[in-house]
C-alpha cells in the first residue's frame, strides 16, 4: 500500500493574512472580540496566540481536524501557542474548538497581571515588615537582577517556553530580591559587629 502523499505547509504568515483579509470569518465561526482583535493586532514580530494571548511562539492548528474531514485551507487553520494548541478539542464541529478558544480568551493576559499583582503584594508586604531593606532592594531592582538573569534559571518545555514558567519568572523575580536584602542585612550587620569588635577591642 502506498503512503499518503503529504499535505502541504501552510505558513503562518499565510494564514495571518489570510484571516487579517477576511474578518467576516471570525464572526461566522463564533468566534469572541478579543480573537478579532488578537488577529488583527498580530504580525510574525509579535506572534499572539489568537486564543490565550500569550506571544512569541505561534503554532498552526485545524479548527476541524484533517482527519476528521477538515479542509486543509486557511479557513480551517487559526494561530494557537503550542499550549492552546495541546489543549484545543479536536471534533469533526468546528464550534467545540471555537468555544474553547472563547473561553480562553486572553487568559495568558489576565495570568499575567494576576501573577504581577500577587508577586508585587508579597514585595510590598515584606517591605512593611522590614523597612530598613528597601533601600537595598531599590538598588538590586534596575540594575542586578536581569530578564536574561531569569532567563538562564528557566527553561522550555517542547518547542516554547511554557505559561506556567511564564507566570512562575514574577514570584522568582520578587524571591530574588527578597533573599538579596536578606543576605545583604545579614552583610551588614556582621560587618557592624566586626567594627564593634575592633573599636572595642582596641581600647
Amino acid at each position: 500500500m502506498g503512503l499518503s502523499p503529504k499535505r502541504k505547509v501552510i505558513p503562518r504568515n499565510a494564514v495571518r493574512k489570510a484571516w487579517q483579509s477576511n474578518p467576516h470569518w471570525i464572526e461566522a465561526y463564533g468566534f469572541s472580540e478579543y480573537s478579532l482583535e488578537a488577529v488583527f493586532d498580530d504580525s510574525d514580530d509579535v506572534r499572539i496566540c489568537w486564543c490565550c494571548g500569550d506571544q512569541g511562539y505561534q503554532e498552526v492548528a485545524h479548527i476541524i481536524p484533517h482527519s476528521l474531514g477538515g479542509a486543509h485551507a486557511v479557513e480551517n487553520l487559526f494561530l494557537l501557542c503550542a499550549e492552546c494548541h495541546l489543549a484545543s478539542p479536536d471534533c469533526y464541529k468546528s464550534q467545540y474548538f471555537v468555544d474553547y478558544v472563547n473561553r480562553n480568551a486572553g487568559r495568558s493576559s489576565r495570568l499575567m497581571a494576576e501573577a504581577f499583582t500577587r508577586a508585587s503584594g508579597r514585595l510590598l508586604e515584606f517591605l512593611q515588615q522590614h523597612p530598613e531593606l528597601s533601600a537595598a532592594i531599590a538598588d538590586k531592582q534596575p540594575s542586578l537582577i536581569t530578564e536574561d538573569c531569569l532567563y538562564r534559571r528557566t527553561t522550555t518545555h517542547g518547542s516554547s517556553i511554557s505559561l506556567s514558567t511564564r507566570l512562575a519568572r514574577a514570584e522568582m523575580y520578587v524571591d530574588e530580591l527578597i533573599e538579596y536584602a536578606r543576605e545583604h542585612n545579614l552583610a551588614s550587620t556582621m560587618s557592624s559587629d566586626g567594627c564593634s569588635g575592633v573599636t572595642s577591642g582596641g581600647g
